[in-house]
């Protein structure tokens, strides 16, 4: 097997609506954290795009959820964070929140080839069969002005990350078939949230 191929397409669009992101601003522009207190914060794993990857489970999104929080509050002074806010289709229906002037929306997304494999040493006594499959995260971020739903402030990242599983598992302690997967997809989804992340902190400090 050969490469990862063509990476997960954007979803803002699909999740949030075309109309959510007509006025977005592209990541190299500064929006203005500064004086920023207070934030919404929606985390979502989209599996509905073409050929998409199953979404992370329920306890490894909690667990990029709260990365997410320790960074607003550690890289960007934003000590009052208030996560969880139920994702939209529309950020719109976030507007009555008034005490809450902004939210971020992290947006996870995925696609996985899988191929043959042969596994250990390069000699026919020590290798066996198995697959390998290759996992490519994106994630994009959004800030919106909750006021009147305009996205001010957009960025994200890919990461890609690999796995082999032999056909016939060595040792009761390995994780399942099922397990190992649901890490891979949460190890790489965790890699690309930094990396978006990293653009974010580049942003905000000078705000």
């Amino acid at each position: 097997m050969t490469g990862c191929g063509t990476g997960p397409p954007s979803r803002l669009a699909h999740v949030l609506g075309t109309e959510a992101l007509a006025d977005a601003r592209s990541s190299d522009e500064t929006f203005d954290w500064s004086g920023m207190a207070k934030i919404g914060l929606s985390v979502y794993s989209d599996e509905t795009g073409p050929e998409a990857s199953p979404a992370i489970s329920p306890m490894y999104l909690e667990i990029l959820t709260r990365r997410t929080e320790v960074f607003l509050k550690q890289s960007c002074g934003i000590q009052d964070i208030q996560p969880h806010l139920a994702f939209p289709p529309s950020v719109r229906v976030q507007r009555d929140k008034a005490d809450v002037p902004f939210q971020i929306v992290i947006l996870f997304s995925g696609r996985e080839i899988m191929g043959p494999e042969k596994i250990g040493e390069a000699t026919v006594m020590t290798q066996m069969n198995g697959v390998v499959i290759e996992h490519t995260a994106l994630v994009e971020v959004a800030v919106f002005r909750t006021m009147d739903g305009s996205l001010v402030y957009r960025t994200s990242a890919v990461e890609r990350e690999s796995l082999e599983q032999l056909d016939a598992p060595i040792g009761a302690t390995q994780p399942s078939t099922f397990e190992a997967r649901e890490i891979l997809r949460a190890h790489a989804a965790q890699q690309a949230l930094d990396r978006a992340l990293a653009h974010v902190a580049s942003v905000c400090r000078e705000g």
